[in-house]
């Protein structure tokens, strides 16, 4: 009955995140319909222990989405990356078509391939990894050298603030959309005489993350790249080996790698310590709280997932115990943020927190607020602020309800979470759905039953209470 429910909730979860990794290749409109769509899966995988006369559990479905998911994101990674290397004027080179045949042909060895499945997974990371090397390299001199987006820009000289020893939540940017007209880009009183008025914009830990890449490469796009490839990684690992390999590959096949790499958006670091935390979990459980610790530091809208949290933790929930975990992320979150904090409280609360509060609702966001609301009912902003935080409070509530105990139900419970909020949020881009999410997503597609996962081996609840999640 266990191993039914989990492949049901595997099938609906890889299908979720394919039809999110195609639809936002899609027109604004359409694209939200398909991530709409998407969530009624994940809805519907998160409550599927409630419904067990209706699973879709047999192994010939659960083919049929990883074949209908490889194909889609072969035609994808092709297509993406040719795109990237027209738009930017890479050069047509021998380079680019060699590497995307061993990207192409390693992944179809991964499916086809019994024995030689986890070589060709290797090989697979390995160059897709080069790949995106390659990218970085010929796309440096224009994007960090002189850098013209603002993300690579606040990485690239935030990065350069940190190891000179300047407070990098204290200088100020170039707006690079003062003049232009479409949108405002930033809330009123951000942009003066086109200088922004705030710092580095991210928490601390991601800067943390990619400075030493930096000074190391001379390129913080480094650190996004190994931590897309890394996020793969552990998706692989966290499942019955041959089926989540298949799931790795087509996470990075279905993620516009090449575009979230070239720019520099954080969101692969998110995906990297959120997948992050279930592979801690299955392997070393009494870290786990310090790796989610990790995980809400990394963003600001990371918080909204800490319910799901709980999933991780056997019930009977107790004051006790859940407290104890909330001190172990407390502890982490306070070690890499309260330095900057007390370096200058003024400049990190306006740069970081501040800033978020005075964002301005976009017409042209990839929400149902933007695309449809928005279009038909005159909206406050009370009611934008309140929108989002209503609708993750309300998918909460049902996965922690109805989701089942452990690392498929904490990845569903994050996805759906994250989806709901992202859908009625003010401001979403393609990165936040195409990183963050999948990653949840095909992280819970990639699962089946195995002894490592503490929330999925059967052991009583008190047992687990009294051993795997105590310190020491």
């Amino acid at each position: 009955m266990a191993d039914s429910a989990m492949a049901t909730r595997a099938t609906l979860a890889l299908a979720a995140g394919t039809m999110i990794g195609v639809g936002l290749r899609q027109p604004a409109i359409i694209a939200v319909g398909m991530i709409l769509f998407a969530s009624v899966l994940l809805l519907y995988a998160t409550v599927i222990s409630a419904a067990p006369t209706a699973r879709m559990n047999g192994p010939r479905v659960f083919r049929a989405v990883l074949t209908v998911s490889l194909i889609a994101g072969l035609v994808l990674v092709v297509s993406w990356t040719v795109l990237i290397v027209r738009v930017r004027d890479l050069g047509a080179g021998p380079m680019w078509p060699a590497i995307l045949a061993v990207v192409v042909g390693s992944a179809i060895g991964v499916f086809v391939s019994r024995e030689q499945a986890r070589r060709y997974h290797i090989v697979f990371l390995l160059v897709f990894l080069a790949l995106q090397v390659a990218v970085i390299a010929a796309t440096h001199e224009a994007l960090v050298s002189t850098p013209q987006v603002d993300v690579t820009y606040f990485q690239t000289e935030g990065s350069k603030a940190l190891l000179s020893g300047d407070n990098p939540f204290a200088m100020t940017f170039p707006d690079f959309f003062s003049g232009f007209g479409g949108e405002p880009v930033y809330g009123p009183g951000v942009s003066v005489d086109g200088v922004l008025q705030f710092g580095f914009p991210y928490p601390p830990l991601s800067l943390l993350f990619v400075a030493p890449f930096h000074a190391v490469f001379g390129d913080f796009r480094v650190a996004i790249a190994l931590s897309y490839v890394l996020t793969a990684w552990m998706i692989g690992r966290i499942g019955e080996p041959r089926t989540a390999r298949k799931v790795s590959v087509l996470f990075l096949l279905l993620s516009p790698a090449a575009l979230i790499v070239t720019v520099g958006f954080t969101e692969p670091l998110v995906a990297m310590l959120g997948v992050g935390v279930i592979w801690v979990y299955q392997t070393r459980p009494r870290w786990a709280a310090f790796t989610f610790g990790g995980f809400v530091a990394l963003k600001q809208y990371a918080f909204i997932i800490s319910p799901a949290y709980l999933l991780l933790i056997p019930r009977p929930w107790t004051v006790r115990i859940v407290a104890r975990h909330v001190g172990r992320a407390t502890a982490v979150i306070a070690v890499v943020t309260l330095p900057f904090l007390l370096w200058n409280p003024e400049a990190m609360m306006r740069s970081v927190v501040f800033l978020q509060l005075k964002q301005p609702f976009r017409g042209d966001a990839i929400t149902f607020t933007a695309q449809v609301l928005a279009r038909y009912i005159p909206l406050s902003p009370v009611a934008l602020t309140v929108l989002p935080i209503a609708a993750a409070a309300l998918a909460a509530y049902v996965a922690l309800r109805y989701a089942p105990i452990g690392s498929q139900g904490y990845a569903l419970a994050s996805a759906l979470i994250l989806v709901a909020f992202f859908l009625f949020a003010k401001q979403s881009s393609a990165p936040n759905y195409f990183v963050v999410v999948m990653a949840f997503c095909f992280s819970a597609g990639a699962m089946h039953p195995r002894s490592s996962d503490p929330g999925e081996r059967g052991e009583p609840a008190d047992s687990l209470a009294d051993t795997d999640f105590r310190l020491g």
